[in-house]
């Protein structure tokens, strides 16, 4: 039987930066539904163990979701995880190719890590899966939002104008986003919505991320999730001394 491979991903909006244990650099695909069709068809191929990505604000979600339906362990870690690590093996530049190995390695401790399982990232269903594009072109539309606003404010008279009538119109393109952000909520995560809403400080568009990028929410129990995200406070002691608790 092959050893197993261990696979990090390091994933930008526009590229997929792929490294294997068993290879000596890595390789690069779009991320596009050409790019995850490629891939998926190489790693289809090797003995792979457990795959990394970090979570990137959405642009995992379809490479995650195609790798793990083709019958992949795929592992979504926070940033945060990952760049302790990063740290702690004295990995300090930051290039996509190196980030990639250190997801690779990461992917190789998790492997050997007691409660692994509980780090592989659950299949989405349709409408989780309908729910994260929602959330994703949200997220971008915000973004294109926030780089017109900057324009104008630097922008020729004669150019001010155009620019006005671009946010407008993504102005008008968010509200609609919401409007089918909220509907979907509704009808297909009711139960877990009224929980969140009643969650002080949580409005509509913080629950429907939670919901988005957290599809664990109703399976795993508090602590779990506090330590999948990153802000379960952690214990600092050492032999009789009791540290304060913190979230690192």
């Amino acid at each position: 039987m092959s050893d197993p491979i261990f696979v990090g991903i390091d994933v930008s909006s526009q590229t997929l930066e792929v490294w294997c244990s068993d290879q000596s650099e890595s390789r690069q695909f779009s991320n596009d539904e050409a790019g995850i069709d490629a891939l998926e068809q190489q790693l289809r191929q090797l003995p792979v163990g457990l795959l990394v990505l970090e979570a990137t604000g959405g642009y995992e979600f379809e490479a995650a979701y195609a790798l793990q339906a083709s019958g992949l362990a795929v592992a979504v870690v926070n940033p945060r995880m990952a760049r302790d690590f990063a740290r702690a093996m004295g990995l300090l530049a930051k290039t996509d190719a190196l980030d990639a190995r250190m997801l690779a390695g990461f992917a190789q401790v998790l492997h050997q890590h007691p409660q692994r399982d509980r780090f592989i990232k659950p299949l989405a269903d349709a409408q989780l899966q309908q729910l994260q594009a929602l959330v994703l072109r949200r997220r971008q539309i915000v973004q294109m939002l926030t780089a017109e606003r900057h324009r104008l404010r630097l922008a020729h008279a004669a150019a001010r104008p155009s620019i006005q009538r671009h946010i407008a119109f993504l102005q008008a393109e968010q509200d609609d986003c919401d409007g089918e952000v909220s509907h979907h909520v509704q009808r297909h995560h009711a139960e877990l919505a009224r929980v969140l809403s009643s969650v002080p400080g949580i409005g509509a568009t913080s629950m429907a991320v939670l919901l988005a990028e957290l599809p664990e929410l109703g399976r795993l129990d508090r602590r779990r999730i506090a330590a999948l995200v990153g802000v379960a406070p952690m214990n600092h002691d050492s032999g009789k001394l009791r540290g304060h608790r913190a979230i690192m």
